[in-house]
């Protein structure tokens, strides 16, 4: 017989015994368990019902020692199970004391982890075996491991906790100095305006038109995070990696983006180009270059990035080029792109920002024309998923007579707060978005 068949999973009597002991002891070491052990980390069944017993008891109120967890086993008839009232003496008795639970805990939290990871191999095992996809079991198993390392987090929040929480939240935006918000800032002063910048959990969708200069919008707002210190992942699925970075590259240095491309770069320029190399080349920005990607993929590569380094802000180009793998209805595959985006916000806790296309009917409207929702292509699940949806619009691309480098970006959702219109000025030859200064500038609809 093979000796491995012999394991027992990971575990540790004596640390599940003394956490349980010292619970008894002294039920004031309660909270600094609680908060890292679950019933279901302990690996003996009659250890988890002596931790059930002794929450129960806790969240009464009412005292924690070998006589009342004795009372509430036998009550429920499960005392015999748990070797009696002897079993429960001798653990208070035997019990190394107090002053170490927290250790005894986590090594009990860690046990069970390892349990995990041992559930979670052997499902990919199994999957492997029966001949499932690779990427599919790939991306399922990372997930369930970033759950692991960010997880052992409860779910089940007090509304006391939550409301201290926002509280906070509000006072680190009071701190803050004016013009300054507490989201991940975008490098326009407008658009943080109306969004208080890029926050945790929240997805932006950004539509446009092509040659509108939605990819342009989205490096300049991906150096900006990077140049503030978030570290920030681009899915770049339309575009190369050396062209997204010649973009930033072009940004940055106010430098002709065609005269790069082509080569005929004049000696006054190339100061602007070390200055553009400069500003970019030590930003903490990661490119995934991988053209029509899968959701899960896009997931997956985003978890990998919180992981190895603290990812803060995730943008994608475009939503429309992503798959979902099992959808052949185009609609449903976008909504379900949309929802992997918003789970991938929600579950690493950070912004994600996503470009779309929008249809061309659009093009038919004139140039005074502001898109609205319905212009989005299968427009339902990016609805639903968003928390803010904005689209940018360049009247001169439709007609020649109309104001030259005037570009808008409408906000046509936002949960959070105000809609309305961003006016900005649009440098074409270094792909840029300014600052507009003009009445026009910051047109808010009071939301009430």
């Amino acid at each position: 017989m093979n000796t491995d068949d012999l394991k027992l999973s990971p575990h540790n009597i004596e640390a599940e015994q003394s956490v349980l002991g010292g619970l008894m002891l002294n039920g004031e070491v309660w909270d600094s368990v609680a908060a890292l052990v679950e019933i279901d980390h302990f690996y003996r069944r009659d250890h988890r019902l002596i931790y059930k017993a002794i929450s129960v008891l806790r969240e009464r109120g009412d005292p924690v020692d070998a006589v009342t967890v004795g009372e509430l086993l036998e009550r429920n008839g499960v005392q015999e199970q748990i070797g009696g009232a002897a079993y429960l003496t001798q653990l208070a008795i035997n019990t190394p004391g107090v002053a170490n639970i927290k250790a005894y805990a986590e090594i009990v939290r860690d046990r069970a982890q390892l349990r995990n990871v041992i559930q979670i191999a052997n499902q990919v095992a199994a999957g492997a075996f029966d001949g499932g996809n690779a990427q599919e079991l790939i991306a399922s198993a990372a997930r369930d491991l970033m759950a692991l390392q960010t997880g052992d987090q409860s779910h089940d929040i007090p509304i006391r906790d939550a409301v201290k929480s926002a509280f906070v939240d509000i006072e680190t935006a009071v701190d803050l100095e004016p013009g300054v918000y507490p989201g991940v800032p975008t490098g326009l002063k407008q658009l943080d305006g109306f969004l208080g910048g890029l926050h945790k959990q929240d997805l932006l969708i950004i539509g446009a038109r092509p040659s509108m200069g939605k990819t342009a919008l989205m490096t300049q707002i991906a150096a900006a995070a990077a140049t503030a210190g978030n570290a920030t992942g681009v899915i770049t699925a339309e575009q190369g990696a050396s062209q997204i970075a010649m973009r930033m590259m072009a940004q940055t240095g106010r430098v002709s983006l065609h005269d790069m491309r082509n080569g005929s770069i004049a000696d006054h320029q190339w100061p602007k180009i070390t200055s553009g190399m400069t500003g970019v080349v030590n930003l903490p920005i990661r490119l995934w270059d991988r053209p029509a990607p899968d959701i899960t993929e896009v997931m997956a590569q985003a978890r990998e990035w919180r992981r190895a380094f603290d990812l803060k802000l995730l943008v994608v180009d475009y939503i429309q080029l992503i798959k979902a793998k099992g959808e052949d209805n185009k609609a449903y595959e976008i909504a379900a792109v949309a929802d992997g985006l918003k789970q991938t916000a929600r579950e690493l806790d950070i912004p994600v920002v996503a470009l779309a296309q929008l249809k061309r009917d659009v093009d038919n409207k004139g140039p005074k024309y502001i898109p609205v929702m319905a212009d989005l292509g299968d427009s339902g699940g990016l609805e639903r998923a968003a928390d803010q949806i904005a689209f940018l619009v360049r009247p001169e691309v439709y007609r020649e007579d109309c104001e030259p480098g005037l570009a808008k970006l409408a906000i046509r959702k936002n949960r959070h707060g105000p809609l309305g219109i961003c006016v900005f000025s649009w440098l074409g030859y270094c792909i840029r978005f300014e600052e507009l200064a003009s009445e026009r500038a910051y047109q808010q609809q009071d939301m009430g």
